[in-house]
Parts: structure tokens; sequence; C-alpha cells
């Protein structure tokens, strides 16, 4: 099912909907993948950076959907999430051929 943003897939989510396709996340990530190689990546370099953000994303959107009405735990999940992102990309710059 089509979710117009974050906070409507949080409520698909709760009413059992397994399939939420978010409506402008698809784009977004082509145009992070467009814009990864115009700055010098490989296609492939910028579609497995892609990935890894929209795994970590995915994950992140799972964790949040107990707490849609409590908007202090998701802020503190964004939080911690930014930092798990920051980690895995700090990761994948200091060993660039596990990607």
């Amino acid at each position: 099912m089509r979710a117009l943003d974050r906070f409507h897939a949080y409520q698909l989510h709760t009413r059992g909907v397994d399939s939420v396709i978010r409506e402008t996340f698809a784009s977004s990530l082509e145009a992070a993948t467009d814009t990864l190689e115009i700055l010098g990546f490989t296609e492939g370099q910028a579609l497995e950076m892609v990935e890894m953000f929209r795994k970590h994303d995915e994950s992140l959107l799972q964790r949040s959907v107990s707490h849609m009405d409590d908007m202090d735990e998701l802020l503190d999940i964004a939080r911690q999430g930014l930092l798990e992102l920051q980690q895995l990309f700090d990761q994948d710059k200091r060993n660039p051929m596990a990607t």
C-alpha cells in the first residue's frame, strides 16, 4: 500500500499492512544515487551506499512504528539512528573493499 509520508507509513504498519511503499522514498534514493555518481563515485559504489541507507532507514521505520504517538521516543530513535548510520559510513570508508 502507498504511504504519503513516514507517519502515514507508521499508521499503515500499525494496522497490519506489511507491504508499505513510501511515495517519495524511492525517488529520493534514485536522486541520491545520481548525486553520488556526479560526485565521482562509481555506479556500483553509489548503489551500495544507497542500499545501505535504505536498509538502515527501513530498520528505523520498523523500530519506530510502536512509538508513533511518543514524539520523545521517536526523536531518541532518530538520534540513535543517525549515530548508527554515521558508524556504517565510517566503517565503509575504512574498509572500501567490503562494499
